[in-house]
Formats: structure tokens, sequence, C-alpha cells
């Protein structure tokens, strides 16, 4: 059976994403963790875990804007 008449002809006008072409200019980077499709290739760590857990206890768990919450943004200000 031929399943090439079964698509809609438009799919292949369908243009790469940009994540996706991003995923692919990183793909090789050595020792890289990507976070960018599907999901990670380790466990999440505990402490990440308690801190969803609390944070979802304290109704924190919807969409911020772009730049995150001022919390968010201090940590990461002091990271690096």
């Amino acid at each position: 059976m031929d399943l090439t008449q079964r698509f809609n002809k438009n799919l292949d006008k369908i243009e790469v994403s940009m994540i996706r072409q991003f995923d692919q200019s990183i793909s090789d980077v050595p020792g890289i963790k990507k976070l960018t499709l599907g999901e990670p290739d380790f466990t999440t760590p505990d402490h990440v875990k308690e801190a969803a857990k609390a944070a979802i206890d304290a109704n924190q768990s919807h969409y911020t804007g772009m730049s995150g919450t001022s919390c968010f943004a201090s940590s990461c200000g002091r990271f690096c």
C-alpha cells in the first residue's frame, strides 16, 4: 500500500521550527546537557523535585513573563 497518497499534500511545505534548528546546531557540542526537546537523559534531582512540590503548594504554577520572576532573575545574577 502506498501511504504517500494518504498524507496532506501541504505537509512537505512545513518548515523546520527554530527550536529544532537550534537543537540540531548544538547536538554535537561535547558534554552539553540538552534541555531543548523531549526529556533529558538523566533523572530529576531530589532538590528540584522538592522545589517543584513547594511551588505547587504555594500556587506558583502559572507561566511567568519572558524574564521570569524577580527571584529567578536575582538567582541567575548570583550564579553568573
